[in-house]
């Protein structure tokens, strides 16, 4: 086992960011809100797919939340 703070990443259940520092936790949810749109806007899910690189499951997933 790693001594404390050694090669582990903070969870949001002991308190860590969720990646908010990183602006990661930003990033995703404006990707995410951008394919909700463009799904709305009549972009099929395959073209989303392929757009952004993510699988058919992952932009359900996004688009049907």
């Amino acid at each position: 086992m790693p001594p404390d703070g050694c090669c582990t990443s903070p969870s949001p259940e002991s308190g860590g960011n969720g990646g908010e520092s990183s602006g990661a936790r930003v990033f995703y949810r404006q990707r995410n809100e951008e394919i909700r749109e463009r799904h709305r806007s009549g972009a099929p899910v395959e073209q989303l797919e392929e757009e952004y690189g993510l699988s058919y499951e992952t932009i359900r997933k996004i688009v049907y939340k």
